[in-house]
């Protein structure tokens, strides 16, 4: 379902509101089995603009839930692959909400502002009847649970020859706790779960350079300071694009080079060790973050109403 228009007729400020619900959910509510497993998604996703005189101000967001669960066989021998021997019931909810605003300082500069907000929670529960052919009684127990909140503030200036610089930075504030249960012949509730949390900033200031060099030269090129609090890390990005457009128009050749770096997921900085009745998390807050070097060479071209990008 979606609806978007303006808001009234006398107003440039105009609306786009979206929502699903899972096919395969309606299929299930229908009484269709999907080989003992039901899964269900649904989410709804919004955008506000307000333009004015000076700039524009938009407001976003998107949530959603989902749902997986998947029934295992009785008995061993109706088995046909290991995921069939356990009952797996999942769980997910997400939210994404923000505004961004854009503001002219002048005929040249302008500012950029956006604050973001998101959560992602899961849990997944596990529990198996039999390792190999032997009956079991093992279960399996985790949650998670992440919340961000992003920031970025970036200049624009635009020069006579439509080239642009853009000065600014990120920064975004996680917070997370993971909890991890697993054992055989145990009641859950009588242990504690093993649990992991943090609280971290990644700052990233950046300037960017966007213009041409001639006519047919296209030049954007920058550097990203990436400092992650968690690993005391201070990465320098630097990253060049260049396009030389060549011939008829739409064709081109184009190179491009520069650093990336990633946080590493939880489930490489942790884990978990279940000794009887006596669970315990271990961590390494020191991992540095992945970082890579990117190369890239291409020929851009359009014949008709195609691309071909090589």
């Amino acid at each position: 379902l979606s609806t978007e228009g303006p808001f009234s007729a006398n107003s440039n400020a105009s609306y786009l509101v979206n929502y699903r619900y899972s096919f395969t959910g309606l299929l299930a509510a229908a009484g269709v089995d999907f080989g003992g497993e039901e899964i269900k998604f649904q989410d709804i996703s919004f955008n506000l603009s307000f333009p004015n005189k000076s700039g524009e101000t938009k407001f976003f967001g998107v949530a959603g839930i989902s749902d997986n669960d998947f029934t295992g066989v009785e008995l061993f021998e109706d088995a046909e692959e290991e995921k069939d021997l356990s009952d797996i019931e999942y769980n997910g909810k997400m939210l994404a909400i923000g505004v961004k605003n854009i503001y002219k300082l002048g005929e040249d500069w302008s500012i950029g502002n956006a604050i973001i907000y998101s959560l992602n929670h899961s849990d997944r529960n596990q529990n198996t009847y039999f390792v190999g052919q032997v009956p079991d009684n093992s279960f399996q127990r985790e949650e998670f649970n992440e919340n961000k909140l992003s920031f970025r503030t970036d200049f624009n200036y635009n020069f006579r020859n439509n080239a642009i610089l853009d000065i600014g930075y990120n920064a975004v504030h996680y917070r997370f706790r993971i909890s991890s249960l697993a054992g055989s012949g145990i009641i859950p509730g009588s242990i504690s779960p093993a649990v992991a949390e943090e609280n971290e900033w990644l700052l990233q200031p950046f300037v960017n350079y966007n213009g041409f060099i001639g006519n047919n030269l296209k030049i954007e090129g920058g550097i990203n300071l990436t400092n992650f609090q968690q690993s005391e890390e201070l990465i320098v990005e630097p990253r060049l694009f260049l396009e030389r457009y060549i011939g008829t128009a739409g064709t081109s050749l184009y190179a491009r080079a520069g650093r990336y770096s990633q946080v590493q997921s939880y489930l490489t900085r942790y884990s978990f060790v279940f000794t009887g009745r006596n669970p315990s998390s271990s961590t390494n807050p020191q991992l540095e973050l992945n970082k890579a070097w990117k190369f890239q060479l291409g020929y851009l071209a359009k014949v008709g109403d195609y691309n071909i990008n090589v």
